[in-house]
């Protein structure tokens, strides 16, 4: 076979390893895997040139990942990176192909958390090797933390929870242990936490959260709406997406890997937030800026407070979807938002924005 015959082939036993992997058959999904591999490196070896050769090292790279030979995917991307002539966004990919190598090889864990896990790759101005801002960092592990809660509280047919407080038969499901490391920075949550028996129970959650991640990085509004019809999960769902995407400033490119698919580590840019449109019984559309002071959720209507440099204390109402796990984070912080007026009162519109 040549280097597409043998590529193509490697590709179908990779996704019938995926699938063994969502029936919970590791041994056999790894076994798959493995000759994927095989066939991968094959193909890679009989490429010279670029951007071919890369990608086919980068691709094998990613099998020796999933097939938990963590020394050898480091070995092929490495040989992937040897080329003086490999384009820079394949050269970016094999860097990161052998960053998650050399975490595995470092921090050994049990095999079904490359099953459940879900990540975060940060890069931009605001960001070193394996640094950044910590509100950069500490926010969006937070934010894609209540995505997995909120994911698995959705999944088991729960009603959208407005206070703080996580199902106890969640948390233990979960468990979730984070796991930073460089290249620029990684953040990747992997659940079950210590108790392997739960690992595996995540696997679909994973997977679920991913699909729908990406339909909304591809701005699909209509096939979001109908994978979370639930209108509080929903909202809720795209103000968390937005929390864990780039800012244009610090954080320019953000991508997300997760589950058996870890070989399929896609960078993208998720969406901006649509400008708010003036509803009829707004009279007034204006941005404040200071360190939110106070969180008050003990009325009928829960909201905040905004103390500026005059030390002017500003009162904004905010929805009941948003305010613990998109507004409360930024307790202490000085933030921007975007607020409308509706009678006597200011109501929190759009996202906040860390200063």
């Amino acid at each position: 076979m040549n280097a597409t015959e043998l590529h193509d082939r490697a590709m179908e036993l990779a996704s019938e390893a995926d699938a063994l992997r969502r029936e919970r058959r590791h041994e056999q999904a790894r076994d798959r895997y493995s000759q994927a591999l095989e066939l991968d490196r094959q193909a890679a070896l009989l490429v010279s040139s670029e951007p071919s050769r890369g990608i086919l090292f980068r691709s094998a790279a990613w099998l020796a990942l999933e097939a938990e030979q963590a020394r050898e995917a480091e070995r092929l991307a490495a040989a992937g990176l040897a080329s003086a002539d490999v384009p820079e966004k394949v050269a970016n990919e094999l860097r990161q192909v052998m960053e998650q190598a050399r975490v595995q090889l470092v921090a050994a864990s049990p095999p079904p958390s490359g099953v459940s896990s879900i990540g975060l790759h940060l890069e931009g101005p605001g960001v070193g090797w394996g640094e950044a801002e910590e509100a950069d960092i500490t926010m969006r592990a937070e934010a894609l933390r209540k995505l997995v809660y909120r994911t698995a509280e959705r999944r088991a047919g729960y009603p959208f929870r407005t206070k703080p407080t996580v199902p106890p038969e969640i948390r233990k499901q979960t468990s979730p242990r984070l796991q930073i490391s460089p290249g620029s920075v990684s953040i990747r949550l992997i659940l079950g936490g210590a108790n392997g028996d739960l690992l595996d129970r995540n696997a679909d959650l994973v997977e679920d959260l991913v699909e729908r991640l990406s339909v909304f990085a591809q701005g699909d509004d209509r096939k979001l709406s109908e994978l979370i019809p639930d209108p509080s999960y929903n909202e809720n769902f795209r103000a968390l997406a937005l929390s864990i995407g780039p800012d244009d400033k610090r954080i320019s490119a953000v991508a997300v890997s997760g589950a058996s698919s870890l070989r399929k580590l896609i960078p993208f840019r998720l969406p901006k937030p649509p400008k708010p449109e003036r509803r009829p019984n707004s009279t007034e559309e204006t941005t404040f800026e200071g360190e939110l002071r106070a969180v008050d959720e003990t009325r009928k209507t829960s909201s905040i407070r905004l103390v500026d440099d005059e030390g002017t204390v500003r009162q904004l109402v905010v929805s009941d979807v948003l305010m613990d796990d998109i507004v409360r984070p930024f307790y202490g912080y000085r933030i921007r938002v975007t607020a409308l007026r509706k009678g006597q009162a200011w109501h929190l519109s759009g996202m906040p924005d860390l200063v």
